[in-house]
């Protein structure tokens, strides 16, 4: 059914193959919805845009040819159509809507021999939520009875110009085994890879990623090895939960402690090279603050790397002591300075050395809270845990906090008071 150059509807007892007429401009919101027999569709070059849900629930639809020219898929463009084979995305689309191949098979629905890559267009700059949600086809094990494998894409491309991809996008994957990640891509949504139990390498290159949401990689049981990218700011709650065979996590640059080391690791160079030095009150001070990082550095670094809770939990006491001590430090240096005891330069390399060890800290306190928080359970996340532990701390941690203000604060008043 036409409407000028527009195809607004099909019969829902079409079948077979479809070619639509040459001219046509547009396919309809919903044009073919629900059309169970239709076999395959062809779509002519005249085309330039096809509806919200066209081939909606086109069950048999295996195989769909799409104009040179598209560049939106919209919303639901070919949900459920279970049958569909992966089709070939033109190098003029900018975006896949929400839920556009949810559970499509993407593949020949045979016994899975051949790698099958799934390679999203350098053109395209977002990928919505559901997008690819479920796609994939299970066929039978022949050297096993009543046993069955997951066929459908094995590799996905993403390509350079995607810079979001959404909740869920390429959630219960259950055929992917490699992703690699365009250069530009800046988020990756909630349970963006969720449950992809055959995955087993993600490999962010050079991609300047910023976010990754909570659960993205949950249940990837497959997932060895992981190196986040440097850009990386924010991570979200249970990313990497349930992934028993993740042996190696790199932090990368998710405001990481290396940084701020190699900044400190200037400030001193930076003394060097002027030939200046801090006063014996400065180095008595920092000699007290650095026993405190050394501190929270090797807990938060043991509780990682033998996911020991206990000692996990030792961390945020010392953190909470460390942002007094850095603040205490930074007032009477701040003092010193206008009383002239000390320079203006070894004053304010002092005090970006303070802003530096308290970025450290922070960030010790986010790993290890992290670690607590996931041992508590899915609803518990990290900050929800650090607000409790900060206003209603247990017996527990006011003991641990109290030993770690006689190890640290207590030596500092001792200081002021001889000064």
């Amino acid at each position: 059914m036409y409407a000028g150059n527009w195809l607004v509807g099909c019969k829902e007892d079409a079948a077979g193959d479809v070619t639509i007429a040459d001219g046509t401009v547009g396919i309809a919101n919903y044009a073919f919805y629900n059309c169970k027999f239709i076999g395959g569709v062809t779509l002519p070059d005249s085309v330039r845009s096809i509806g919200r849900g066209a081939f909606y629930n086109c069950r048999k639809l295996a195989s769909a040819t799409l104009p040179a020219g598209l560049t939106v898929l919209e919303d639901y463009t070919f949900y459920h159509c279970d049958a569909l084979t992966l089709p070939t995305l033109p190098a003029t689309l900018t975006g896949i809507g929400r839920s556009a191949f949810y559970k499509c098979a993407l593949g020949e629905q045979s016994n899975d021999t051949a790698q099958d890559t799934l390679v999203i267009p350098d053109s395209v700059t977002y990928i919505g939520a559901f997008a690819f949600y479920g796609s994939g086809y299970s066929y039978a094990d022949p050297d096993k009875v009543d046993t069955y494998i997951a066929g459908g894409i094995d590799i996905l491309v993403i390509g350079s110009g995607v810079q979001t991809v959404g909740e869920q996008a390429f959630a219960n994957f259950p055929s992917l085994r490699r992703v690699t990640l365009g250069a530009e891509v800046r988020s990756l949504g909630d349970k963006a890879f969720y449950k992809c139990t055959m995955l087993e390498t993600v490999d962010f290159g050079n991609s300047r990623l910023e976010s990754i949401g909570g659960r993205a990689f949950y249940k990837c049981a497959a997932l060895t090895e992981i190196t986040l990218p440097e850009t990386l700011r924010t991570v979200g709650d249970y990313v990497f939960y349930k992934c028993p065979s993740l042996t190696r996590l790199s932090l990368g640059g998710a405001e990481r402690i290396g940084d701020y080391a190699v900044n400190i690791q200037e400030k001193a160079v930076e003394l060097y090279e002027k030939e200046a030095s801090f006063s014996d009150i400065a180095k008595n001070e920092l000699q007290l603050l650095d026993s405190a990082l050394e501190q929270i550095l090797t807990r938060t670094n043991d509780a990682f790397e033998n996911d020991d809770i206990a000692l996990a939990r030792q961390v945020e006491p010392l953190e909470e002591v460390i942002d007094i001590l850095v603040e205490k430090l930074r007032d009477g240096h701040i003092k010193r300075l206008k009383d002239g005891i000390c320079s203006i330069d070894t004053g304010v390399v002092f005090l970006d050395v303070l802003n530096n060890v308290e970025r450290i800290s922070d960030h010790c306190s986010n790993v290890a809270a992290r670690l607590v928080g996931t041992s508590e359970g899915d609803d518990y996340d990290s900050h929800t845990l650090k607000s409790l532990m900060h206003h209603n701390p247990s017996k527990e941690y006011s003991l641990m906090y109290e030993e770690c203000c006689k190890e640290y604060l207590s030596p500092l008043l001792a200081m002021e008071k001889e000064a």
